[in-house]
């Protein structure tokens, strides 16, 4: 909804790997290919497509509104926690 390729991706990560980063929310709508899943490709890399799990997570990736990465998506849920698990940083190295 952003145009070709403008601006980062974030997911708003929560706590760290002893937490399981429990709190995580998308910052931006994840992607969705083929419906319900989205590719992650790695710094090492690596590549793995990875499904989706929580309908509200399918349904903002496959939502058209203009304004839906305005401001962060802030969804919660295990889809979030899971990016959150993958992104590489001082929290998760």
């Amino acid at each position: 909804m952003r145009g070709e390729n403008l601006g980062g991706w974030s997911v708003e990560i929560n706590g760290n790997s002893s937490t399981s980063f429990y709190l995580s929310a998308f910052g931006d709508s994840p992607a969705a290919f083929h419906i319900t899943s989205a590719c992650w490709i790695f710094a090492d890399g690596h590549a793995e497509a990875h499904k989706w799990v929580n309908g509200s997570t399918v349904s903002l990736a496959n939502s058209t509104l203009l304004g839906k990465d305005n401001g962060g998506a802030g969804l919660v849920n295990s889809d979030a926690q899971w990016c959150a698990m993958h992104y590489a940083g001082a929290q998760n190295p």
